[in-house]
């Protein structure tokens, strides 16, 4: 899932405060999972806007404001409220946001910050495990991703400045490459066979 914050307030009605009407989308995916964009947050907001005199038409949580069909087909069963405004606020990731985007014509206002694609814990709890670089290559290293999980993207081997296993950089933080030895033995084995190339970032290329 995508992991987001929501910006603060006062970012938020400075964008809008020249606004004639406003249109909140919401997200009942991973927003709602993360408690920064769901139903309750939506509501939230639309009381803190209509609370600083900003004009709120209408708002929609959406299944998935990421795919385009679903946005344009609640759009049009919102196709009064929409009418009103003249500004879209998106509560979801930037994702969403873009398929808002290419959606409407009306001014699109970011609601929330896309940090990263999160694995969950629990509710309101991730943790970051992949940065979608489109060259997985976690088979050599335990089934972790060193590009995300080493504070340096070291993937040819630990950099040596663990202390009782812990990152030098984070001492909060386990050493991955402390982690990956457990999970795989002879990683390091395989890693001493060969040198792991820069990373293929031309698969993140839409063909």
């Amino acid at each position: 899932m995508i992991v987001t914050k929501q910006k603060s307030f006062e970012f938020i009605k400075s964008e809008l405060k020249d606004s004639r009407g406003v249109f909140i989308v919401g997200c009942g995916d991973c927003a709602t999972l993360a408690q920064t964009g769901g139903d309750k947050e939506v509501r939230q907001m639309k009381t803190q806007l209509i609370n600083a005199n900003i004009s709120v038409t209408g708002n929609a949580v959406l299944n998935v404001p990421c795919d385009i069909r679903v946005v344009r087909r609640d759009f049009k069963l919102n196709k009064e409220a929409m009418d009103k405004a003249d500004t879209i606020l998106v509560m979801a990731c930037g994702s969403g946001a873009a398929a808002i985007r290419q959606s409407t014509d009306k001014k699109i206002v970011p609601a929330l910050d896309s940090l990263h694609v999160g694995t969950t814990v629990r509710i309101g709890q991730f943790q970051e495990n992949c940065s979608l670089c489109g060259d997985c290559t976690i088979h050599l290293y335990g089934g972790y991703c060193v590009k995300t999980l080493c504070p340096k993207g070291l993937e040819n081997g630990p950099c040596g400045g663990a202390s009782d296993g812990k990152c030098e950089v984070n001492p909060e933080n386990d050493c991955v490459w402390v982690k990956i030895l457990k999970a795989d033995p002879t990683a390091f084995e395989k890693l001493k066979k060969t040198i792991v190339p820069p990373r293929n970032y031309d698969n993140r290329r839409e063909k």
